[in-house]
C-alpha cells in the first residue's frame, strides 16, 4: 500500500511538473520569441524530466515499440483515425457548425495556404508536435488515468484535456482523441497515434483546400 501511495504522488507530481514547463514553454515561445522552436524545446524538456522518473519512464517508454505494425488492425486503426476527423471536417464546413467563422470564411474561398510557411515549420507539423503530444496526452495523461480510472474515464478525461488545446476545432479534437486514446489503449504503442497524428497535420496544413 505505502509503495502505491507513493508511485501514485510520483505521478501527480510528474504531471503537474511536465504541465507546468509546457504552458511556460508555450507561453514563451508563442508571446516573447520565435514561437517555431517551441515544440522542439517541450519535447526535450518533456524527455528529460521522463527519465528523471523512473516509475513514469518504466510506464512510458515502453509505448515506443513498433510490434502491433506486425498485424492488420493498427492500419485500420489509422485508416479509422484519419477518416473520421476528415468526415467531421468536411460535414462542419458544409453547415457551417463547430468551427469558426474565419476558418471556414478562408477555406470556401480558397484563402487557405502555407505558402509563407518554412522547412521548419513541416518538420514541427509532421515529427516535433506529433511525438510530443502523443507522448504526453496518449503516454503520460492516459497511461496515468488508466491506474486511477477505468479506461472509458480515462479515455474520456485525456480526450477532453487535448481538445481544450485546440479550442478552435474542439468538438472534432475530442472525437479525434478518442480515437487516438482508444488505438494507443489497445495497441500499447504510442506509434500508430503518432503516424495518424503527422499524417492529419499534413492534411490540415498543406492538403485540406485539395481534398
Amino acid at each position: 500500500m505505502v509503495i502505491i501511495r507513493r508511485s501514485s504522488y510520483s505521478f501527480l507530481f510528474y504531471f503537474i511538473l511536465v504541465s507546468v514547463i509546457g504552458m511556460t514553454v508555450s507561453y514563451f515561445f508563442n508571446n516573447l520569441t520565435d514561437y517555431r522552436f517551441g515544440s522542439l524545446i517541450w519535447l526535450l524538456s518533456f524527455t528529460l524530466v521522463t527519465l528523471c522518473f523512473k516509475s513514469v519512464k518504466e510506464a512510458i517508454f515502453p509505448l515506443y515499440n513498433l510490434w502491433p505494425f506486425y498485424k492488420v488492425y493498427p492500419y485500420l486503426y489509422i485508416l479509422f483515425g484519419l477518416l473520421v476527423p476528415y468526415s467531421l471536417m468536411k460535414l462542419f464546413i458544409k453547415y457551417e457548425l463547430f468551427l469558426s467563422n474565419d476558418f471556414i470564411f478562408l477555406y470556401k474561398n480558397g484563402l487557405l495556404n502555407s505558402n509563407g510557411m518554412d522547412l521548419y515549420y513541416y518538420i514541427d507539423i509532421l515529427i516535433f508536435s506529433p511525438i510530443w503530444e502523443e507522448a504526453f496526452f496518449r503516454g503520460v495523461l492516459l497511461f496515468i488515468l488508466l491506474k486511477f480510472l477505468k479506461p472509458f474515464w480515462a479515455i474520456t478525461i485525456s480526450s477532453i484535456v487535448f481538445s481544450l488545446f485546440h479550442p478552435l476545432y474542439f468538438v472534432i479534437i475530442f472525437v479525434w482523441g478518442l480515437l487516438l486514446a482508444i488505438m494507443t489503449y489497445k495497441t500499447r504503442s504510442l506509434i500508430p497515434a503518432m503516424i495518424t497524428h503527422s499524417t492529419w497535420n499534413l492534411y490540415a496544413g498543406k492538403l485540406i483546400l485539395f481534398f
